[in-house]
């Protein structure tokens, strides 16, 4: 089921979010401020 694995896959992310450094959270975030069209 697409929804299924789908669900799964943003789950795993959430998960990798939740156990990164505090740091590496707020490089990313830059990095998408950064990165996204004006």
């Amino acid at each position: 089921m697409v929804i299924y694995s789908l669900a799964a896959r943003l789950n795993q992310s959430i998960q990798s979010v939740m156990s990164m450094p505090e740091e590496e959270f707020y490089g990313w975030i830059a990095f998408f401020e950064l990165t996204k069209p004006a």
